[in-house]
């Protein structure tokens, strides 16, 4: 897994060929780690 920290406060998440992008001030349930 890699996790690559973007400058807008958010961070992708590539899991194989898939791709997860977080905001982490779209995080309502606070389920991502601060």
């Amino acid at each position: 897994m890699e996790a690559t920290y973007l400058l807008n406060s958010g961070f992708l998440v590539r899991v194989g060929e898939i791709l997860l992008v977080f905001d982490v001030f779209d995080d309502p349930a606070g389920v991502l780690p601060k």
